[in-house]
C-alpha cells in the first residue's frame, strides 16, 4: 500500500474522503478545508448507516473533530467521552488497551447499518508503554517497535471482543496505516519505503475477490473500494479508484514540491515543472498522467468542487 501522507492529520482526509496531501500544508489546517465534500459517512448515510469516529486523544487533537463533522459522521468519541479519566497517559490520550475494546461498548449503541473507524494513538511518538505491559513487548531497532507491539495486544483484546458480538460476522473490516514511522534501518530509508504502509480488507464470512500481489493500492483508493465492496452504486468525487476499477493511473504522493508516481516492482517516478530531463514514452505518458491528476485536484480545491455535480 501507498501513503498519500506524511503526517497523521494527512492520512485522515485520503482515507475517509480520498483527499490527499499534494500541498505543502495540510488539507485540515489550510482553507480548502472549509471547502464543500463528501466523505465516506456522509455517503453512507443516505444508504441509512450511523457513524462514528473514534480517537482516545484528547479532544480537538489535529482538528479531527472539526474534520469529522465536516465528513459526515454522526458521533465524535474522544478522550472527553471516555468514562475513566485516571487512564489518561499524561501526554496522547487514553492507551489503546483501553480505549480501543471501550469502543465496542459505544458501537453497540449505534442503530444498524454502522460505520464506524478507530484511529488508534499509542504506536506514535513518545512511545510510552503502561506499566503493565513493558515486559510483555517485543523491541526492534527502532523505538517505534515496541510501541506497535504493544498496540497489537491492544487490538487483540479489541478483536476477542469483536468476535463475541452479532454485528462481526457482518461486517467488513479494513486495515490501514496514517503514514510511515521514522527508522534507522538502511534498508528502508529509501524513498519508496518512506510511503509504504500496509491496507487491509477483511470479512468474517464473505469471500473477497482476489489481488493481484504485484500490484498497488494507496489511501485514497479506500473510499471508492469500500463503495464497490458494499456494492453502493451512487456519484461522488474521489481523487483515488477503487482497487478493482481497469483505470491505469499511477498511485501518486507529494514531498517538497514533487509529484512522485510508485508503482510495484518499478522505480519511483519523480517530477516536478522545474525538470528538464530526457524522458521514455512510457515515463512521458506517466508524467502526463501525473500532471493531469494534478490538475484536477488543484482546480477541485480552488474552485470548491469537490463535490460530485
Amino acid at each position: 500500500g501507498v501513503a498519500n501522507s506524511r503526517t497523521s492529520m494527512d492520512g485522515l482526509p485520503s482515507v475517509v474522503a480520498s483527499i490527499p496531501s499534494w500541498l505543502n500544508e495540510s488539507f485540515i489546517l489550510s482553507s480548502y478545508s472549509m471547502n464543500q465534500f463528501q466523505g465516506l459517512p456522509s455517503i453512507l448515510k443516505k444508504r441509512g448507516y450511523s457513524s462514528a469516529f473514534f480517537h482516545g486523544s484528547t479532544n480537538g487533537s489535529m482538528r479531527f473533530d472539526a474534520f469529522t463533522a465536516a465528513a459526515g459522521f454522526d458521533h465524535y468519541f474522544g478522550r472527553s467521552e471516555y468514562p475513566v479519566s485516571s487512564h489518561y497517559d499524561g501526554n496522547w490520550g487514553i492507551p489503546d488497551h483501553y480505549f480501543m475494546p471501550w469502543t465496542i461498548e459505544e458501537i453497540n449503541k449505534l442503530s444498524r447499518p454502522f460505520f464506524s473507524m478507530i484511529f488508534t494513538i499509542s504506536s506514535h511518538h513518545p512511545y510510552k508503554i503502561p506499566k503493565d505491559f513493558q515486559s510483555k513487548v517485543s523491541r526492534g531497532p527502532d523505538p517505534i517497535c515496541k510501541a506497535i507491539s504493544y498496540s497489537d495486544y491492544a487490538f487483540h483484546e479489541f478483536w476477542k471482543k469483536a468476535k463475541q458480538q452479532e454485528w462481526f460476522e457482518n461486517t467488513l473490516f479494513v486495515f490501514c496505516s496514517d503514514h510511515v514511522g521514522p527508522t534507522s534501518r538502511k534498508g528502508r530509508s529509501t524513498l519508496e519505503w518512506s510511503f509504504k504502509i500496509p491496507i487491509a480488507y477483511y470479512h468474517p464470512k464473505q469471500v473477497l475477490p482476489k489481488v493481484d500481489i504485484n500490484s498497488t493500492t494507496q489511501q485514497i483508493d479506500i473510499m471508492p473500494t469500500i463503495l464497490e465492496l458494499l456494492n453502493i452504486e451512487t456519484s461522488f468525487f474521489a481523487m483515488g479508484t477503487s482497487y478493482f476499477s481497469n483505470f491505469d493511473l499511477p498511485k501518486v504522493v507529494y514531498q517538497g514540491e514533487n509529484l512522485i508516481a510508485l508503482s510495484a516492482n518499478e522505480k519511483p517516478l519523480i517530477w516536478n515543472d522545474q525538470m528538464r530531463s530526457k524522458w521514455s514514452l512510457k515515463e512521458i505518458k506517466r508524467i502526463n498522467q501525473l500532471k493531469a491528476i494534478y490538475q484536477h485536484y488543484t482546480h477541485a480545491l480552488i474552485d470548491n468542487r469537490m463535490v460530485f455535480e
